[in-house]
């Protein structure tokens, strides 16, 4: 289990203290890959040793020790995470800069991508009775880019807005059968969060695409798939947009047969009106 799983397990029920930290530790770790203990509580005006008891509440012996399984994150990431942007002030280079950006944090989520749960996310899409797709209101197009595919290939898929009243509605309706996925670009969005607690406490599978590891929503989604935009939301809209077409590709991949019959029923009616 790595340092973030055991941070997810025990999220909410951390104190503030141990959530400013865990928080950190999910958003900032190449900076906390280099930061003694001393150091990282002065970062976060906090007290030596409540980064030694927030270790050992991860399960470590230590803060070195938990700084360890850090530094082979950020070890395993060197050859992406080291590159420098250039410095200038024209206007090829700020654009250079910033699609320079996007490469590299791409590249990032590229290299974390753990495939085992995109697997589960599509078993669970393939045995569904139905399928519920919520997003913030940054995540709408991302939301709909993997909705389009479901429904292309004839999935029980189903869009819900992102208003407290669909909100509810959704969660009312919902049940063990289904399955639940949601996409995250800002912190705001706490009720992704909410609905997703609720299948939690249903019983329900459920899976999360999100901006950043220490959303709130990744508490209680089964599944998660995050990415690192630290804080730009421009970035976060790119990256779960990214995470968002990966999925659709897969989907693609390993439900192929169910495209092919789709495409073969339009192509059949299309005919048939023809013929009148």
């Amino acid at each position: 289990m790595t340092y973030e799983d055991r941070i997810h397990q025990d999220r909410s029920e951390m104190s503030k203290s141990f959530a400013r930290l865990a928080d950190f530790l999910l958003d900032s770790y190449v900076e906390a890959a280099f930061m003694t203990a001393n150091e990282l509580a002065h970062a976060l005006d906090l007290d030596s040793a409540t980064v030694v008891r927030f270790s050992q509440h991860l399960g470590y012996k230590g803060y070195p020790a938990l700084q360890h399984d850090i530094r082979e994150k950020v070890k395993h990431e060197l050859l992406i995470w080291g590159r420098e942007f250039e410095a200038g002030d024209s206007t090829s280079k700020f654009a250079s800069k910033s699609l320079e950006e996007i490469s590299i944090a791409i590249d990032r989520s590229r290299l974390s991508l753990d495939t085992s749960i995109i697997e589960n996310i599509l078993e669970h899409l393939g045995s569904a009775q139905r399928i519920f797709l919520l997003g913030d209101d940054a995540a709408y197009s991302a939301v709909h880019l993997l909705g389009a595919t479901l429904q292309a290939a004839d999935f029980p898929a189903y869009i819900f807005p992102p208003n407290p009243q669909d909100i509810a509605h959704l969660t009312s309706i919902i049940t063990p059968q289904d399955f639940l996925l949601a996409f995250q670009v800002n912190a705001e969005g706490s009720y992704i969060a909410v609905a997703l607690q609720e299948t939690q406490t249903k019983g329900i599978h459920s899976a999360v695409i999100t901006a950043s590891p220490s959303f709130k929503s990744t508490r209680f989604a089964e599944f998660i798939l995050t990415s690192f935009s630290r804080g730009n939301p421009g970035l976060g809209l790119v990256l779960v947009s990214a995470l968002a077409q990966c999925l659709a590709e897969t989907v693609r991949g390993k439900y192929s047969e169910r495209f092919d019959l789709y495409k073969k029923a339009i192509e059949t009616t299309f005919s048939q009106i023809q013929k009148f």
